[in-house]
């Protein structure tokens, strides 16, 4: 999930948006239940498509995506952008859809950045000697050769940092802001507290700071250190930066709170090299009547350098995947064309969304749906468009569509959720949808060595994979309104 253009993961205006949506529901009382219950009735007595039924009877009685969802993640690995294993996991899916009968399973060219991890470690030196857990951040450059011992900063966020600036001189600046439990009403809160990782080493810099460590972005932690991009100009961070885990944070603030003093030890040999040769995988089921119109279904194919990228997003590549494998498999058609992207660096740099768009935004896109929240239960449709008024326009006109398929699967609207990979189509007017899905536990395991597939359910993987499709097939069949 990259945060610099979006969700996976939101902005702050869409978490706002979302919030908005939701507490209004809420708040509703017996009005949100009356309407619910006639959503219910109605879903009860409204005839069911045949030809939906079909589709999410298939897709959801057949293991497929979990079994490509191992493949993927245990015989590849991890799949930094610029990797082997990237290259490796691009042929993987074009055999494997292929395989599943669809023969216009191809590669398409991307140059991406690469950037390498290289050794890295961090040390407490005072007030006594210990190891701490860390994760150097994407895009970090490296420390002096020996690395780097400073005294640390404790702040919660750049507010108190430039209250403090005199202080953090030649220091190490500790963000330890916490983020929220994750709740119903509130989502994560992670479109807030990420910023923190996003800017860090921007902001150390900025105030005079040799380096910057960041409590990572999550609500759970079991010593467990989450990585994740950052943004700066030019090829490397203007200081070194990591990920701590929450454990280790709090530990720093609590001597901080005490009045002892605190040195580490950084060392990182983080670096960017030249940028790779990659490749999106792209693959359609041409349509019936109006071959020209393309709904695209998606997700990412890179991953950070930790764990197996399971929930992020191995889950919503293979989602895509057997979503158009059930079409083929079942002899079915689309009016328009349905064309899977599985897109390149996602993660540190959306070359595979804007190098997709380069190359085809002369065809006509209908919609552009991706997966890029996890391989949870589904629970909602986001829909995005061009600008506010654009997105809620598109939610009214999603309510009652969605309605229409409540006897399958029930889903909620919710406003401003897209994908990183699909948003440059905005500016064209394209629509943008997002797969929603359950998501209490997906911030636990996020851009960390513990997302792995024994953390995916194969049932819920199953329902990502026929949400995926019954909704490909809808937005293909739809009158063109």
């Amino acid at each position: 999930m990259a945060e610099n253009s979006r969700r996976r993961k939101w902005t702050t205006r869409h978490v706002w948006l979302y919030r908005l949506f939701l507490a209004a529901l809420l708040s509703s009382g017996h009005l949100f239940s009356a309407c619910r219950a006639e959503l219910v009735a109605s879903a009860a007595t409204a005839p069911i498509d045949p030809v939906l039924q079909r589709i999410w009877q298939s897709a959801t009685a057949s293991d497929a995506a979990y079994q490509k969802l191992i493949e993927l993640c245990d015989d590849i690995g991890h799949r930094l952008s610029g990797s082997p294993q990237l290259d490796l996991a691009a042929a993987w899916a074009v055999k494997a859809l292929r395989q599943d009968g669809i023969a216009t399973a191809r590669l398409e060219p991307v140059m991406v950045p690469k950037w390498l991890r290289g050794k890295e470690s961090l040390q407490l030196v005072a007030p006594r000697a210990m190891p701490l857990v860390m994760l150097g951040l994407g895009g970090s450059t490296a420390t002096p050769v020996g690395g780097l011992k400073a005294e640390v900063l404790v702040v919660r966020d750049l507010a108190e940092l430039k209250t403090r600036a005199a202080a953090a001189k030649g220091k190490i600046v500790l963000f330890n802001q916490a983020m929220p439990a994750w709740t119903p009403q509130h989502g994560s809160g992670y479109g807030d507290t990420v910023q923190q990782r996003v800017h860090g080493a921007q902001w150390a810099f900025e105030h005079g700071a040799v380096a910057a460590l960041v409590r990572s972005v999550t609500a759970q932690s079991l010593s467990t250190p989450h990585t994740g991009g950052t943004r700066h100009q030019g090829r490397g961070t203007p200081v070194p930066v990591a990920a701590i885990s929450v454990e280790h944070a709090e530990l720093l603030a609590r001597f901080a709170a005490r009045g002892i003093k605190t040195e580490v030890l950084l060392q990182m040999e983080a670096h960017e090299e030249e940028p790779a040769a990659s490749h999106n995988v792209v693959a359609e089921l041409i349509g019936s009547e109006h071959p020209g119109d393309i709904v695209v279904i998606g997700g990412h194919l890179d991953s950070w350098d930790v764990g197996q990228g399971a929930h992020d997003d191995g889950a919503g590549v293979v989602a895509a995947m057997q979503a158009l494998a059930t079409l083929q498999r079942l002899g079915l058609q689309p009016k328009r064309t349905i064309r899977v992207v599985l897109f390149t660096n996602e993660e540190n740099g959306l070359a595979g969304g804007k190098a997709y768009f380069e190359a085809h935004k002369a065809e006509r896109h209908v919609a552009l749906l991706e997966a890029d929240s996890g391989g949870f239960a589904p629970v909602g449709l986001g829909v995005h468009g061009k600008d506010d008024a654009g997105t809620a326009a598109l939610a009214a006109w999603a309510g009652p569509w969605l309605q229409a398929l409540a006897a399958i699967v029930q889903l909620q609207v919710v406003p401003g959720e897209g994908g990183a990979d699909i948003s440059p189509w905005l500016q064209l007017g394209v629509p943008n949808f997002g797969l929603v899905v359950q998501g209490e536990k997906y911030f636990d395991y996020h851009h960390t060595a513990a997302d792995t597939v024994d953390k995916v359910d194969a049932k819920e993987l199953a329902r990502c994979a026929a949400t995926m499709a019954v909704v490909a097939w809808q937005l293909a069949e739809r009158p063109p309104d």
